[in-house]
Parts: structure tokens; C-alpha cells; sequence
């Protein structure tokens, strides 16, 4: 949506950490993703990054801003799946963080499965640690995150707990089992 695309731009430079690698990554010129970037700064009256030698990092009062553009950016999303839902087909991009134990067989199995039924979503798996994919949910970079014991039970939705099942080696009788 155009109205969004200032917002997509400072969330490009946050995650690439440099307006010429955002610049790349939107394919436009670096000169004028920063002539946008100083027009908002302008027009909210603060800067929204310090520039760097070798990039640009938030301020304060981009710290602010970007945790509301993602969620504007995430609201969108929402409103365009949830308007293709209404068509009648399933659409839209579903970011999803999980461990390394989870790629080989699991997931991808998963979203075939899925796939199978609603063609049009896509998806991209971010693989992070527990911690860094409770981090993906608060910074609004991944819609879902499939962790073992997390953290943060209390700040988050829970769609779907599962207890893992007993091996063999888990019993502390088994001659297999922990010391």
C-alpha cells in the first residue's frame, strides 16, 4: 500500500542497518531513501537515526517510532489477509521463528501440508534460539515462534502447547537415562 511505503523504508534501514544496503534491498537510489528518511525527520522534529561511519542506528525517538511502524505494518497485513479471506482465498506471508531442530523434517512438512490447501500464502522461517525468536514476536518480525520451554509464557498468545513425548532416554531408570 503506498501509504505505508515511508513507513517500509525506515523499517528497511532499521533491519539492514545502513541506508545503502536498504537502498539496495528496495532497489532505489541511496540518495533518495535518505532524502525520505530527513523529510520525516523533519516533519516529526527529531532524527530518527544516528548516522554512523559505517551505517545508521536508532535514536530514542526511533526506537519509538519503529515499534509503531511495525505494528502498522503488521495491522496490513492482517487487513489484507483477512479482506482475501472474504474473496474466498486464503492469502498473505506468514514469518515464522523456530529453532534449528525444527527445519529438516518438521516444518517444511508442515507448511506443504498447509500449502496444499491455501496456495497463495507464502512463507519464510527465521531460524533463531528460543530467546531471539521470543525477540522475533516482540519486534514484530515473525508472526509465529515455535520454541521448547519458553520464557516469556505471559506476553504472548498461545495457539497450540504441546508436551513432548518421553524417550527412552528420559527415564531415570533406563540405563539410557540422565546422570
Amino acid at each position: 500500500m503506498r501509504h505505508l511505503l515511508p513507513l517500509t523504508y525506515i523499517d528497511a534501514v532499521v533491519r539492514a542497518g545502513s541506508i545503502c544496503k536498504a537502498a539496495e534491498t528496495l532497489a532505489i537510489t541511496s540518495t533518495a531513501l535518505n532524502r525520505r528518511i530527513l523529510a520525516m525527520e523533519e516533519e516529526l522534529g527529531v532524527p530518527i537515526f544516528e548516522r554512523l561511519p559505517r551505517g545508521v542506528r536508532l535514536t530514542a525517538a526511533g526506537e519509538i517510532l519503529i515499534n509503531h511502524v511495525r505494528i502498522q505494518l503488521s495491522d496490513m497485513e492482517r487487513v489484507k489477509s483477512q479482506i482475501a479471506d472474504h474473496s474466498g482465498e486464503r492469502r498473505g506471508h506468514v514469518a515464522i521463528a523456530c529453532s534449528q531442530a525444527l527445519l529438516p523434517y518438521f516444518l517444511p512438512d508442515q507448511i506443504s501440508t498447509y500449502r496444499k490447501d491455501h496456495p497463495a500464502v507464502t512463507f519464510s522461517v527465521l531460524l533463531r534460539d528460543r530467546a531471539a525468536a521470543e525477540q522475533a514476536l516482540m519486534d514484530l518480525s515473525a508472526d509465529l515462534a515455535l520454541v521448547f520451554e519458553p520464557v516469556r509464557l505471559t506476553e504472548f498468545q498461545h495457539l497450540l502447547t504441546i508436551r513432548q513425548a518421553r524417550t527412552r532416554g528420559d527415564d531415570p531408570g533406563s540405563p539410557l537415562g540422565r546422570k
